[in-house]
């Protein structure tokens, strides 16, 4: 199998997540795929090339875990401002998208890149060479730069890039995200089927956090600390998302307590900004170790007696700090300026491990210190320790490394025929003993994303020469994938022998439902009916603009009224009674979200096999009316009041 993995940071620059990346490669060369690594050339944290590394658009080298390794041009942030970090992202994006385009077509594409811009662009090419894709999401944006406050919400970018981001993920075959509250917010927000999104933590090497206290003295004291002294320690980049700069402040408070230092071990984008606030406000007990070497990451974590993970305003709720797990690994309590509502807050709290404190407030930090100072060394090394025993549950490799894997090598494998994923509460089988007194063996299935094809084919089938097949079979899918991932949206397919045979799809809420998927997905729409627009732009240009405008509006006087959109049989099982079915799934499923009736709308001149179907299937003329110059529609309307269709099973 052929596996491209694309990521932001990888080494030897010294991140969490470059190692991560590191390991998913080496684990997938050691089950035999042939691994191509696109990374940016090394740069971080300080923004500058490393040595022994040449400023080109790829340079490929083969490493010595037998993966291929290219390193993609791009501009370096120095500086962390919003348009250096959009440079690096953009242009990053630009390289390892055009490396993807041109080099041998993948099996699969694992992507741990930068957000929205450099994510987007691999998305795009993946999707133009028919690449299944799986996104590792370690931040949510832009609701991350929201928090940080670099973008107000208002802000029309800021919903723009929202809009990106579940276009994207949307796109993927899979996607991973690193905590449950991540998974609520791509299922709710970005529309993702629940069954595409994985929740797997990020996880650390144990390994580089053995116990040596005398490495550990050896540093304190070369640092210039006194035996006896209380030592909290910061540990990792000092950039802006960081918020290193506010423990200046809150040691300018703590002025009196000699016997507490500070020491902000690591490099980056602030430091200098550090080293300044420190010197202007005479702060002797909070020393600068930088740089940091890799070697010296046991030692740096152990020789605090707390650690400190601070974090700005919102930002808690969207990011997860990797620097997290390298703290509880080392056996130090931790105290964290988060919101107790975050997965960092929450995993703090629940191993207790430490502290959880207001993100904002100088004083409360400050307060934690001197609260933590005064406890007996008993007590911290007790709240360490089950820090420690919480990582090595949860943060470890051996667990989460062989999830990542399997998901990538699934999302590989090519799917079998249509109905393959249809297993236990969702379907049912339909025989010649179920009551319809129908000669088929069926199941009806909720539909997915594998049925799209096979729905939009029915569909042009059905419906040759009406009004949305103009649009073109993008649109199609377009449309039919909204009744897929929006929450009042109900699409069934019957599947005989793994085809699918018919479909029906609706909605419980026709009101809010057209509303929400135009204000969610009009940029999917709009590039999906841009090629029909610009072949013949009069003519489907109005049916476009119709389209897009319609409300599902129901009649006034019908109450709690489910919308019945669309219903097709594929041409080789028409007359089989497969629509009927169909009519009979929809009902209950409209009947158990609570709602009344069931209304359509359908054409009623020269259509008169259809409206005989559905008066032969319980549907009753409620009126006509004119929809647009010499096109009139029936209304039609069926009572589940009062029939109360029978529970067959359908889920």
């Amino acid at each position: 199998m052929r596996i491209t993995l694309i990521t932001g940071v990888f080494p030897p620059e010294p991140v969490v997540t470059a190692q991560t990346s590191a390991q998913i490669a080496e684990e997938l060369v050691r089950r035999g795929h042939s691994v191509h690594v696109l990374a940016p050339q090394p740069n971080r944290p300080k923004g500058k090339l490393f040595n022994k590394y040449k400023r080109k658009l790829f340079f490929t080298s083969m490493t010595s875990h037998g993966y291929a390794l290219t390193h993609c041009f791009g501009t370096f942030s120095a500086n962390s401002t919003m348009i250096s970090r959009l440079a690096e992202n953009l242009s990053f994006g630009i390289t390892s998208g055009l490396r993807l385009l041109c080099c041998q077509r993948p099996d699969v594409v694992y992507s741990n890149s930068w957000p929205i811009f450099a994510t987007g662009i691999v998305a795009g090419v993946a999707r133009l060479r028919g690449v299944p894709l799986v996104i590792s999401v370690q931040d949510v944006y832009p609701e991350s730069l929201g928090s940080q406050n670099r973008i107000g919400k208002q802000n029309w970018l800021y919903w723009l890039l929202r809009a990106c981001d579940r276009l994207i993920s949307r796109s993927a075959e899979q996607l991973i995200v690193i905590s449950p509250r991540f998974q609520q917010i791509y299922e709710t927000d970005r529309c993702v089927l629940t069954e595409n999104i994985h929740v797997v933590q990020n996880w650390g090497s144990d390994s580089m956090y053995s116990w040596d206290t005398t490495a550990a003295m050896a540093l304190r004291q070369e640092l210039g600390i006194p035996k006896n002294a209380f030592v909290t320690v910061y540990a990792g980049n000092i950039g802006f998302a960081s918020n290193a700069e506010m423990l200046v402040d809150v040691f300018a408070k703590l002025n009196e307590r000699s016997q507490i230092y500070l020491v902000i071990a690591g490099d980056g984008s602030r430091l200098g900004a550090c080293q300044a606030q420190v010197k202007i406000n005479h702060l002797g007990r909070v020393l600068i170790h930088s740089p940091w070497k890799t070697e010296e990451t046991g030692p740096v974590l152990q020789m605090a007696d707390v650690l400190l993970l601070p974090t700005k305003g919102r930002q808690s709720l969207n990011s997860i700090p990797s620097k997290l797990i390298a703290y509880f690994l080392s056996g130090r309590p931790v105290i964290g300026a988060v919101l107790p509502e975050s997965d960092t807050g929450i995993a703090i709290l629940e191993s207790g491990a430490g502290w959880v404190v207001d993100p904002d407030s100088v004083d409360l930090i400050a307060e934690a210190i001197v609260a933590a100072s005064e406890l007996s060394t008993e007590r911290l090394s007790q709240m360490g320790s089950a820090g420690r025993k919480y990582a090595l549950q949860n943060h470890m490799r051996e667990s989460n490394l062989a999830r990542v894997i399997h998901i990538v090598e699934q999302a590989a494998r090519p799917r079998s025929r249509e109905g393959r994923e249809s297993r236990g509460s969702d379907f049912v089988p339909v025989s010649k003993q179920n009551g319809y007194g129908i000669d088929v063996d069926l199941r009806i299935v909720r539909a997915n994303h594998s049925h799209l094809d096979s729905i939009v084919r029915i569909h042009l089938a059905a419906f040759e020469g009406f009004f949305l097949e103009s649009l073109g079979k993008r649109f199609l899918r377009e449309l039919y994938r909204g009744f897929l991932v929006e929450p009042s949206g109900v699409c069934l397919v019957a599947i005989d022998r793994e085809n699918v045979v018919g479909f029906v799809a609706g909605t419980t809420q026709p009101e809010g439902f057209f509303r929400i998927l135009l204000r969610s997905r009009w940029l999917e729409f709009l590039c999906a009916g841009a090629a029909s627009l610009t072949m013949h732009p009069l003519r489907v240009g109005k049916k476009f603009l119709s389209a897009l405008s319609y409300q599902g509006k129901r009649p006034v006087d019908v109450p709690n009224a489910a919308l019945l959109s669309s219903i097709g049989v594929a041409p080789s099982r028409k007359g089989s009674g497969i629509g009927k079915i169909l009519i009979s799934a929809f009902c209950e499923k409209a009947y158990a979200s609570g709602a009344y009736t069931v209304y359509l709308t359908t054409d009623r001149d020269k259509n008169d096999a259809v409206n005989q179907f559905y008066l032969s299937n319980g549907f009753k003329l409620h009126s006509s009316f004119l929809k647009e110059r010499k096109r009139w529609m029936n209304l039609y309307i069926y009572s589940l009041y009062d029939a109360q269709p029978s529970n067959h099973g359908f889920k």
